[in-house]
């Protein structure tokens, strides 16, 4: 048999086993059933598409990431039988919304302290795509440095990021409407700076980042205060979700065409490079994974996938950009590998896939009413957000985003007096 022939068995396969799981769920809204479906969109499903492109692929590779997902899969049985119970959020409101309030201004204080130069020197779209140019020139040559004060910036980005999700997501119904419209001016302010910011610096990742941030804690907590289950796949939400990701896409344009730093672009070859960014991501990790010796006996121990903690310990050297540039086809490269090459520099094939039975156990704990009052919730949050980042990296290979959920988690744990309770 054929190895493309061997890969339409294996989406078969997957799609055979994700509607025997949407039985056993009772549906698409638990979080089990939901997390395992991303997974297999975002690595296994589109492989067809990536061979049908032209661009690398190898069977053995797509196997194992399918593998993965099903590994996750197992892990998260138990949330189809959690107890339905009704469950209410408890919140310190006043202290959470001076948090906010404080971080918005620190932020925004940091930010026009970082970039009131380049501020400046903006003033009309000719200017932009110079200033943009520049900055994406200096970033990929390692001559930007944006000093300590962005660094804080970041810090507080992220926390906000996570606190915003927190908040939308357990106790907005219950502010009243002057602190509801204070939040939500918080909010867009602080989206409002991060999408310049990237438009100014031609830097996506930033952005999306603390997006993704916000987006998993939102998730996580609605999750939460409903037994395990999020939204469902209405055609409300699947037009919602096309409109986010086309936002999305959208986005990744106009940066890219900022980075050639010339307002007459070639828009095709622009959007070509872009959907390199969005699918690359799995011939680049194809190739690895078919040419590398060691797929089954790496043992890093989570050197990869938490690179920056383990440099800052002086434990292992964390190298600038990660990952080295590979030819994927198509005269195209990438330096994106996913989340998964690093979980198998860590700890092996054998390793990865007991690793994920292990984490999909961890986050079905996070769900359970007994539990709810401990710290284990937030590694939940946390492997939640890996995954959602899964197809470019592990976000915690940056210690500001590390140091920032680390600080979230506590914050939020301690002070804000998160609890989940049964309602009456």
């Amino acid at each position: 048999m054929s190895d493309i022939s061997c890969l339409y068995f294996l989406i078969f396969f997957a799609v055979i086993f994700r509607c025997i799981f949407y039985f056993y769920y009772g549906g698409t809204s638990n979080v089990g059933f939901q997390l395992p479906l991303l997974l297999e969109f975002l690595f296994v499903l589109p492989t067809v598409f990536i061979s049908l492109a032209g661009y690398f692929w190898d069977f053995y590779a797509a196997l194992f990431l399918y593998l993965c997902c099903f590994a996750l899969q197992i892990g998260l049985m138990p949330l189809a039988r959690l107890k339905n119970m009704n469950l209410i959020a408890s919140l310190n409101i006043r202290f959470a919304l001076q948090g906010i309030y404080f971080l918005t201004f620190f932020y925004g204080f940091c930010f026009f302290l970082t970039f009131y130069e380049d501020l400046a020197r903006v003033t009309d779209s000719a200017s932009l795509f110079e200033l943009a140019n520049k900055n994406a020139v200096a970033r990929y040559d390692g001559t930007q440095s944006l000093g300590l004060v962005y660094k804080f910036a970041s810090l507080a980005g992220y926390l906000m990021s996570f606190l915003f999700g927190m908040i939308f997501a357990t106790v907005f119904k219950s502010i009243d409407l002057k602190n509801k419209r204070k939040l939500v001016t918080c909010f867009v302010f602080f989206i409002f700076l991060l999408f310049f910011e990237s438009l100014i610096t031609a830097s996506r990742a930033g952005f999306l980042l603390q997006l993704f941030s916000f987006l998993t804690s939102l998730y996580f907590w609605i999750a939460a205060l409903n037994n395990g289950h999020s939204f469902s796949f209405s055609l409300k939400n699947i037009i919602v979700f096309f409109f986010f990701f086309t936002f999305i896409i959208s986005f990744f344009v106009i940066v890219q065409a900022l980075r050639g730093g010339n307002e007459d672009f070639d828009l095709i070859d622009i959007v070509s490079h872009v959907m390199v960014w969005f699918f690359g991501y799995i011939p680049a990790f194809a190739k690895w994974f078919s040419s590398e010796a060691d797929v089954f006996k790496s043992i890093n121990l989570g050197a990869s996938s938490f690179a920056g903690l383990f440099d800052l310990l002086g434990v292992s050297y964390r190298k600038s950009g990660v990952y080295e540039l590979v030819q994927i086809g198509n005269n195209r490269v990438t330096n994106v590998y996913t989340a998964f090459r690093g979980l198998v520099e860590d700890f092996g094939v054998v390793g990865s896939v007991l690793i994920l039975i292990f984490i999909g156990v961890i986050i079905s704990l996070s769900f359970v009413d007994n539990v709810y009052r401990s710290f284990i919730r937030y590694f939940g949050l946390m492997f939640i957000f890996i995954f959602s980042w899964s197809f470019v990296i592990s976000p915690f290979i940056y210690n500001t985003i590390l140091f920032s959920f680390v600080l979230y988690s506590v914050l939020s744990h301690k002070f804000l007096l998160i609890k989940l309770e049964r309602g009456f």
